[in-house]
């Protein structure tokens, strides 16, 4: 992934927020996923094994963005930090990171 795709990556997930699509934070996530709403999931680079062993079974894909870390994609999203973030599979935004991440 080019740090230009990154960057972009980065802008959609702050207009997906803006837009009330982001579900941000690992207690979050794991919460939407157990009402069984399917999700894309958009790690950071430093997020820890325990996370990603406990969401890559129950997400559709599970994007882990290089060099990103936990505060830049806070940062992206308008927060401290965040591990991990996630957007519904079958919205746009996620279907433009797909894309995007390949």
């Amino acid at each position: 992934m080019t740090n230009e795709a990154a960057r972009s990556i980065l802008s959609l997930l702050g207009l997906a927020r803006k837009a009330r699509e982001l579900v941000m934070g690992q207690d979050r996530v794991f919460g939407a996923l157990k009402t069984g709403q399917k999700l894309c999931a958009i790690a950071s680079e430093d997020c820890s094994q325990n996370v990603l062993r406990k969401v890559r079974p129950a997400t559709r894909d599970v994007i882990v963005i290089p060099g990103l870390t936990r505060e830049s994609l806070g940062a992206a999203v308008g927060i401290n930090s965040a591990e991990i973030v996630a957007l519904p599979a079958e919205s746009g935004f996620t279907r433009k990171i797909i894309d995007l991440s390949k």
